[in-house]
């Protein structure tokens, strides 16, 4: 997936902001449950420690949102575009 290639996903990967690790299906869970779209307002806006957009301001709304399916899909969701 592009955005990995950007650095968003790679700092996810390494949970360096206290997310869980990329295929955690059971980590992902809790997260997975609050829905799609708060999950990308979320990597859109940052949360907690997260910054806006993984910290890479270069990336597209699309690119973060795509990312977000790629990373919770791989994860135990099923969330559709």
């Amino acid at each position: 997936f592009p955005s990995h290639d950007k650095g968003m996903s790679k700092s996810k990967s390494k949970s360096k902001f206290k997310a869980p690790k990329f295929g955690d299906t059971q980590a992902w869970a809790p997260r997975i449950s609050q829905g799609y779209e708060t999950l990308v307002q979320h990597a859109l806006k940052g949360i907690r420690s997260m910054p806006a957009k993984g910290g890479n301001a270069s990336l597209s709304d699309a690119e973060v949102a795509g990312a977000v399916l790629f990373m919770t899909n791989s994860s135990g969701a099923n969330f559709k575009k």
